[in-house]
């Protein structure tokens, strides 16, 4: 296929697909040498890199992460498009403004400067995207769920949008896996949901799970814990074996909508509310088996020990492990 006509094709499918989105400001997230973690968005478009070639001035919509060397000068940069360079660094004082105000950051307390990937719904790791807003078709058109049990979307959403509405007894969207996920070495799971009820005596809901094998063997989910007061946790683990688990610092209220997100990266699963850190716990249980069963939305059945009622939308599953101003920037984009 000729290039133009390639390129001519995919704009006109992406907006069919319904995946572009209003582009969000950057923002960035920056380690300081005394310790401390910052995001936020910052006053500055560029920076500029002597490399033993040319000096270059660096747009921060091209960078995904800069970090500085022993002597405060020398930096290695990694890219948005996968290149890498190294050289002496030219920052002058920058500002950063955080949800507590705004910082004054210079060259002499940067430790290093990630870039959120501000196009995920664009990005090559997504591997699906389910808005369940009156279907469960995936957007990107590949990975279509299938409803088991009643179909049914009278959840809504502040926005007035519909929502999957699952009654914690049959129902549940399954994406079978006929077309691998992808989500061995590292993945995020992320979606939106509105706790509706635990059907006594129910002590445990799923919200989201990534089979390894059939139901109930999961490799990662999203769910609600009733022996934790009813909290979400995210965990991931080997059928048999075990799982490590992090859980929200608060349960959710009923009937309120939050978003969750939860990210695995081979060495750590941790949990985010409302783009927000919950917390992060070692993985300690070996390799994940592939994700063979299908990606489950909602209950995964109808034993008595799991009956969540919960509505239940924009789902997405990327291949690798999202960073924090990455989850922050979904939140903010479907909020």
């Amino acid at each position: 296929m000729p290039k133009y006509l390639f390129v001519l094709l995919s704009l006109l499918l992406i907006p069919a697909f319904g995946l572009v989105r209003a582009e969000a400001p950057l923002r960035v997230e920056v380690d300081l040498a005394d310790g401390s973690h910052l995001l936020g968005t910052p006053g500055i478009t560029s920076v500029l890199l002597q490399t033993p070639y040319a000096r270059l001035n660096l747009p921060l919509a091209q960078l995904g992460c800069l970090q500085l060397g022993a002597d405060r000068e020398t930096v290695a940069c990694s890219l948005q498009n996968g290149d890498k360079l190294s050289g002496v660094l030219t920052l002058a004082p920058f500002k950063l403004q955080t949800l507590f105000g705004p910082v004054t950051i210079g060259l002499e307390q940067l430790h290093a400067l990630r870039v959120a990937n501000t196009n995920l719904w664009a990005d090559e790791a997504l591997v699906g995207y389910w808005r369940l807003d009156g279907d469960a078709k995936d957007a990107k058109g590949v990975r279509h769920g299938v409803w088991r049990g009643r179909a049914c979307y009278d959840g809504r959403r502040a926005s007035g949008a519909a929502a999957a509405l699952f009654d914690g007894n049959t129902s549940s969207v399954q994406v079978q896996n006929s077309v691998p996920l992808g989500c061995q070495q590292s993945f995020t799971l992320s979606a939106w949901v509105s706790v509706q009820g635990i059907n006594p005596p129910a002590r445990y809901g799923g919200l989201l799970s990534m089979s390894a094998r059939e139901m109930h063997r999961f490799g990662a989910s999203l769910s609600v814990d009733g022996d934790r007061e009813g909290r979400i946790k995210f965990s991931a683990g080997r059928s048999g074996v075990g799982e490590d688990q992090v859980f929200a610092r608060e349960p959710p209220r009923v009937n309120e909508w939050h978003h969750y997100a939860g990210v695995y990266d081979t060495r750590a699963v941790t949990l985010y509310v409302d783009g927000v850190l919950q917390g992060s716990t070692p993985y300690t249980y070996g390799d994940l088996p592939p994700p063979a069963g299908p990606l489950v939305m909602g209950p995964e059945s109808s034993v008595e020990w799991q009956q969540l009622q919960a509505a239940i939308a924009e789902v997405a599953v990327w291949s690798r492990a999202l960073s924090a101003a990455e989850v922050a920037a979904v939140y903010r984009a479907d909020k």
